[in-house]
C-alpha cells in the first residue's frame, strides 16, 4: 500500500467499528477489513494510483453517498439535485448553491437549508441565470385563480395550488432575509406575447421572526417597467406606511384595527394598519375571473387602473436575491 494512503485501526473487530471511525475523520473517504479484521481508513486514493490491498480477501468499502452516487474517477459523491456535501448529506443553503454546484439557466424546485442544520428545510422554487451567476428565490405566485384567505399556520409554513399560485412562507422568507437576502422585487406581469410588467425594487428588506409576527423593514425603493404597458401606470410604493406593522391573518387577528378584522374584511392575510387599507393587493383574486367578489378582495396595484387589464391574465410574484 501507498505511504499515507491509508491507516491501521488495530483496536477495530468489525466493520460497523471501522466505518465509525471513518465517519467521524472528514477525509476519509472509505474503508477496508483485511482476513485478520484489521480495519483501514483509505485518503486521497483510488485504485488507478495502486493504492489498493494485494490480498483478494480484502475488501473495500466506500463513505456513503447518502444523496447521491459514488464517482470513481473523481473519487467523491456526485449529488442528486438538491444536496451538497461531501456525502450529499445536506440541502442547499441558498438559491445560490444551485450555480456553484453546476446547473444551467432555468428554475429548479428544491428544498432550502439556510441555517445548514438539517432541521426544518422549506421547499422553495429558484430561478438560476448560470450565465450572469445570479439566482433569485420565489416567494410568491399568484395569478388571482385561488384563495389566498389562509390560516396563520398556512402563511407561517407556506401553500401551494400549482406552480403558479404558491406563498413560500413567512419563516422562509424570514430564514432567507437572516442568510442576506435582502433585495426583494414585487412584479406585476400580463401574461401575453410580450410579457410586460411593472416592478417594485426594495434594498434592505427584512423580514423579523415569529415574537414580532414577522414585521418588516426595507432601505429604500424603485419602480421599473418593461414593454407595452398602460400609459402613466407604475409600481406605487405599497409598503412604506406598513413597516413594523405585524402580518395578520382572519384567525389570528394582529392587524392595528381595535374593532375589525382586516384580513376577514380583506380575505387575504397582509401587514395591515388600523385603517386596513391595502392599496396594493397582490394575494387577492383576478378581476376577470371573480367578478363578483367585493372590490376589497381583488388584485390592487398603486399607479395602475385594474380596470385598463381586466381581460388579461396578470400575476404578481414576489422574489428574493440574496447580496
Amino acid at each position: 500500500m501507498e505511504e499515507g494512503c491509508s491507516r491501521i485501526i488495530v483496536e477495530s473487530r468489525s466493520i460497523v467499528q471501522c466505518g465509525l471511525y471513518c465517519g467521524l475523520d472528514s477525509s476519509c473517504f472509505g474503508i477496508s477489513l483485511d482476513e485478520n479484521g484489521q480495519c483501514f481508513l483509505h485518503y486521497d486514493c483510488s485504485w488507478i494510483n495502486g493504492c489498493m490491498v494485494k490480498n483478494t480477501n480484502h475488501q473495500l468499502w466506500k463513505k456513503h453517498c447518502l444523496h447521491g452516487s459514488w464517482d470513481a474517477v473523481m473519487q467523491s459523491c456526485k449529488c442528486e439535485l438538491g444536496y451538497q456535501g461531501e456525502n450529499c448529506d445536506r440541502f442547499y443553503a441558498l438559491c445560490e448553491d444551485l450555480i456553484t454546484a453546476g446547473f444551467t439557466t432555468g428554475k429548479y424546485n428544491v428544498l432550502l437549508d439556510p441555517n445548514q442544520d438539517g432541521i426544518d428545510p422549506f421547499p422553495m422554487s429558484c430561478w438560476i441565470d448560470s450565465v450572469a451567476h445570479r439566482a433569485s428565490a420565489t416567494i410568491l405566485k399568484n395569478q388571482g385563480l385561488y384563495d389566498f384567505n389562509q390560516t396563520w399556520v398556512g402563511y407561517v409554513f407556506g401553500f401551494n395550488y400549482d406552480d403558479q399560485n404558491r406563498w413560500a412562507g413567512l419563516q422562509a422568507w424570514h430564514e432567507l432575509s437572516v442568510a442576506g437576502c435582502n433585495d426583494v422585487g414585487f412584479q406585476f406581469t400580463l401574461i401575453k406575447s410580450t410579457y410586460p410588467f411593472l416592478h417594485r425594487f426594495y434594498s434592505g428588506f427584512r423580514v423579523s421572526d415569529h415574537d414580532t409576527k414577522f414585521a418588516f423593514t426595507f432601505e429604500s425603493s424603485t419602480n421599473s417597467s418593461k414593454g407595452e404597458v398602460p400609459d402613466g401606470t407604475y409600481f406605487g410604493e405599497c409598503l412604506d406606511s406598513l413597516q413594523n406593522v405585524p402580518f395578520s391573518t382572519w384567525d389570528y387577528d394582529n392587524d392595528r384595527n381595535s374593532s375589525v378584522n382586516c384580513a376577514r374584511r380583506v380575505g387575504s392575510g397582509w401587514w395591515y394598519p388600523a385603517s386596513c387599507d391595502n392599496p396594493c393587493n397582490v394575494l387577492g383574486f383576478g378581476l376577470q375571473f371573480q367578478e363578483d367578489m367585493p372590490e376589497n378582495q381583488l388584485f390592487s396595484l398603486m399607479g395602475l387602473d385594474m380596470q385598463l387589464v381586466s381581460t388579461e391574465i396578470g400575476m404578481f410574484s414576489i422574489t428574493l436575491r440574496c447580496g
